[in-house]
């Protein structure tokens, strides 16, 4: 904005520590009304089988209002109004015996999001002067859009054990996905920023021949697995393990005229196939607990999202991706009342094949993917002479800077998600007939000010991040009836 200072060395990647930042939209920033329903039932056919019946709904209307500028001035909200209908019924029969367990199921997933996006954007208003001044319109804008996933799964696992020591599991997962949007017409004007609405017009858009914009997709992938475990001893176990996984495609349902077919574009479902390794054991006595996993593993097909255009998320289809690393984790009992826990994460993630894509490079990072990151934990338990006991504790966790989105272009040299660790305590007392606790905890001890993630509009001169909690001290009552 003219004559404003709003420059990067002001305000780029939390530059001015605040938690806070402004708006003229009027309307609450947050609602929602969430009904959610879940019932499992197990039926003991006889000794060995076994039928089981997993069933979910989730009904969710909710709005948040989204300040895109993150700053004390006022040129960019947004205001996100979803409905989500989600419904999955899973059946399973489970049998088995002395050497062998297998079980097999049928899954269902049905989905539906309706979305609405309104908009207020001030820009200058080239042309119109007041006073010297360059005057600024807020302009508005809204989209409407449905999508609709009908998935459909058959599943089968079987487990033998070769031995007492060995096993193989052998299994594989058929999905079926069917994948269904419409496309409204969208609004603009001039509007001031006062309150976002919860009705939808639900107005086709037609194309030049008066077509409504209708897309239907399916995607279908057989996926296998097999995996072989050893148990060493009665305290070690080993494993290996090669899976495949599947996410279906889907058609981008978001108008805008500027790209080619106007942001109406497929992409296809994506296969990863995963390779793993691992050992897990308790040792010294039970006193030490001590896991390890490698993991290895390629991508055909990847989704990326692109920013072809400003705030337009576009997904595409890269060629291939890898990944790699290792994870352990381990629960040391120095003594009876001394607890240490660590873990340790190593990753490198990356893209060898662009395919259709044109804002990656070969060898580009994930986002939110970071190379490292450690956890350490220290707990003392204190039991008293009345009963009662006193339990002290102390973490702290450091991970590795991220970047926050695959375009290369958005790969800051000042890294906005940089590494950061963070320190918390906590000390409980609870009393001898244990039926309540108490405790005073602290959380980010140094006052560490971090970005948790975020998203760049920077075609629109933005990069938004989401900046973590400060220092805090609080206490906590807990009653146990």
């Amino acid at each position: 904005m003219r004559g404003l200072p709003f420059t990067d060395e002001l305000y780029a990647y939390g530059k001015r520590e605040q938690y806070l930042s402004d708006s003229a939209y009027t309307g609450d920033g947050y609602e929602s009304t969430n009904v959610t329903f879940a019932a499992n039932l197990s039926w003991d056919i006889n000794d060995s089988l076994t039928f089981r019946s997993i069933t979910s709904t989730r009904d969710q209307d909710w709005g948040v209002l989204f300040d895109v500028d993150a700053t004390h001035y006022v040129f960019f909200d947004w205001w996100d109004h979803q409905i989500w209908e989600e419904t999955s019924q899973e059946f399973q029969l489970l049998g088995g015996g002395d050497r062998l367990n297998w079980v097999v199921g049928i899954y269902y997933h049905d989905f539906e999001e309706l979305t609405k996006d309104q908009i207020w954007e001030t820009w200058e208003q080239p042309g119109n002067v007041n006073q010297g001044r360059v005057r600024t319109v807020p302009r508005y804008r809204h989209r409407e859009s449905l999508i609709a996933r009908d998935d459909v799964a058959i599943f089968a696992e079987v487990v033998y054990d070769i031995s007492d020591q060995l096993s193989l599991t052998v299994g594989a997962r058929y999905s079926e996905e069917d994948f269904y949007s419409e496309i409204y017409a969208n609004g603009e004007g001039i509007r001031e920023p006062h309150m976002g609405t919860t009705l939808f017009g639900r107005v086709p858009r037609r194309d030049a021949h008066g077509v409504p914009f209708i897309f239907n997709a399916s995607f279908d992938a057989l996926t296998p697995r097999i995996a072989l475990q050893y148990q060493f001893n009665d305290n070690v176990m080993g494993y290996i393990t090669r899976a495949e996984g599947f996410n279906g495609g889907g058609v981008n349902s978001n108008f805008d005229s500027e790209l080619p077919n106007s942001g109406i574009t497929p992409y296809d479902g994506e296969l990863l196939t995963n390779y793993e390794i691992g050992v897990r054991s308790d040792l010294v006595d039970n006193r030490l607990r001590l896991n390890a996993t490698y993991f290895w593993g390629t991508w055909d097909d990847i989704q990326v999202g692109e920013i072809l255009t400003p705030g337009q998320p576009t997904t595409t289809n890269a060629g291939e991706a890898e990944i790699s690393g290792l994870e352990v984790e381990s629960v040391w009992r120095a003594t009876d009342s001394f607890l240490v826990n660590f873990t340790l994460a190593i990753l490198d993630a990356e893209y060898t094949d662009v395919g259709l894509a044109t804002t990656i490079q070969v060898g580009d990072r994930f986002p939110y993917a970071p190379e490292t990151g450690y956890s350490v934990g220290l707990q003392w338990d204190n039991d008293l002479s009345s009963g009662g006991s006193v339990m002290v504790r102390f973490d702290y966790g450091w991970i590795d800077d991220v970047v926050t989105f695959r375009d290369r272009r958005f790969h800051w040299p000042s890294l906005a998600n940089h590494d950061y660790g963070l320190a918390s305590g906590r000390i409980t007392y609870t009393p001898a007939a244990g039926n309540w606790d108490v405790a005073l905890f602290a959380t980010n001890l140094t006052d560490e000010y971090y970005r948790m993630g975020g998203f760049p509009a920077v075609l629109a001169g933005i990069d938004q991040g989401v900046v973590g909690r400060p220092r805090e001290f609080g206490v906590t009552l807990r009653m146990r009836l």
